[in-house]
C-alpha cells in the first residue's frame, strides 16, 4: 500500500488510530508483553495462577506510580500517566489523529532497527555485523511493512452499553497532561479486576472475545484480522509499505503539520527524543540504509570494504531523506 491509498483507511471522529512499526505487532501492552506466552487456556490452574501473579505485580506498581506521581502533583491515574511516560503498564497508546499515528509507526521502526541492527555495530565494529546490515538491514529496512490499526469508539460504547462489566476500558485520558493534548491521545485497556480464568497476556481484542464466549454470545467475530461486533466493522487494520519516495513525501506532510517530536512531546523528552532519532538517522545516513525506488539499485555495488575505507565526506551515492 503506497501513500497515495493512505485514504483507504476511515478518517471520522467516531475512530481512533494506533500505529505500529510492523504488521506483527498485537494489541498486546508493553507491561503484560514482557511478561510472555500465556499457559494452554485448558490448563486452568495454570491460568488462574499466572492472571492471579500479574495482577499482583500490576497493582504493586500502580501503588508506588500513585505515590510518586502525587508527589509532583500529577492527579490522572497512574496506570494513564505511566503510559504517558514510557513506563510498562497494561495500557495500550491511541490517538484520534491518523498523521500522529504513522508517526509512532514510522519514529518506532527506527527505533526497532537502531537497536536490532545499529546498536551490535557500535558495540563491537566487525565485518560480519557490517556486512548483515548491508544486506539485512537494507532489505528490511525497506520491505518492512507497518500496521495501522483503526478503531471505532462509536461500536465500543454500544457494546459498553450492553455489558456494563466488559472488560475492555477507554479511557480517554487526562487532556490537562500536555503530552497527550498534543498527541490527541486516548488509552485502552482491559480491566483486570473482571478476569478469572482467561488468560490476562494475551491480545487485549482475543481477551474481550474469550469474555463473550464465556457467556456464550458470539456477536464479537474476527476474520483474517478485521474484528467485527454483529457485522459491523469495529476493530481494523491497514498494512502498508512504504517507497523512499513515499517516505519522503510523508515526512514533508506530517513536518508542516506539526506532527514531530518537539510538538508532540512538548516538554524536555521532546528535545531528547529529537535528538536521539536525529541520532538514529545519521547511522542510517552514514551507512545508506535506504535506497531509491530502483530495487536493482545496490548503490554502485557497495560492500563491507568499500564502506569502510569511504571517506567520510564522500557524497557519491548521492543525497538521502528519511522520514
Amino acid at each position: 500500500m503506497q501513500i497515495d491509498n493512505f485514504k483507504q483507511i476511515p478518517r471520522h471522529q467516531d475512530y481512533i488510530y494506533r500505529g505500529c512499526a510492523s504488521n506483527k505487532y498485537h494489541l498486546i501492552p508493553s507491561f503484560i508483553r514482557n511478561i510472555g506466552e500465556s499457559p494452554t487456556t485448558s490448563d486452568q490452574k495454570e491460568v488462574l495462577k499466572r492472571n492471579k501473579l500479574i495482577k499482583d505485580y500490576n497493582q504493586v506498581f500502580r501503588d508506588r506510580e500513585k505515590k510518586l506521581f502525587n508527589f509532583i502533583g500529577e492527579s490522572a491515574s497512574s496506570d494513564s500517566l505511566a503510559q504517558h511516560y514510557g513506563l510498562g503498564s497494561i495500557c495500550l497508546d491511541w490517538s484520534s489523529s491518523l498523521d500522529v499515528a504513522l508517526y509512532f509507526a514510522f519514529t518506532q521502526f527506527i527505533e526497532d532497527f537502531h537497536q536490532k541492527y545499529m546498536k551490535p555495530i557500535m558495540a563491537e565494529h566487525d565485518s560480519k555485523k557490517l556486512q548483515k546490515l548491508i544486506i539485512e538491514g537494507r532489505k528490511n529496512f525497506n520491505e518492512n511493512t507497518y500496521r495501522i490499526y483503526v478503531l471505532n469508539k462509536k461500536v465500543l460504547s454500544t457494546i459498553k452499553n450492553g455489558f456494563d462489566k466488559e472488560p475492555l476500558k477507554l479511557d480517554e485520558t487526562d487532556q490537562q497532561n500536555k503530552r497527550m493534548k498534543s498527541q490527541k491521545g486516548l488509552l485502552t485497556m482491559i480491566d483486570v479486576d473482571e478476569i478469572d480464568d482467561i488468560p490476562i497476556n494475551d491480545s487485549q481484542l482475543t481477551i474481550l472475545k474469550k469474555w463473550f464466549e464465556n457467556k456464550e454470545i458470539d456477536y464479537l467475530t474476527e476474520k483474517n484480522g478485521q474484528w467485527a461486533w454483529k457485522g459491523k466493522p469495529f476493530v481494523e487494520n491497514y498494512d502498508f509499505k512504504l517507497s523512499q519516495y513515499a517516505r519522503e513525501t510523508l515526512q514533508e506532510q506530517l513536518t508542516s503539520k506539526k506532527i514531530d517530536s518537539i510538538h508532540l512531546f512538548p516538554d524536555y523528552g521532546g528535545v531528547e527524543r529529537s535528538t536521539r532519532l536525529a541520532e538514529h538517522y545519521e547511522y542510517l545516513h552514514t551507512f545508506y540504509i535506504a535506497y531509491k525506488e530502483n530495487p536493482a539499485d545496490t548503490l554502485g555495488g557497495l560492500t563491507a570494504s568499500k564502506l569502510e575505507s569511504r571517506h567520510p565526506c564522500d557524497n557519491s551515492y548521492g543525497e538521502f531523506r528519511l522520514f
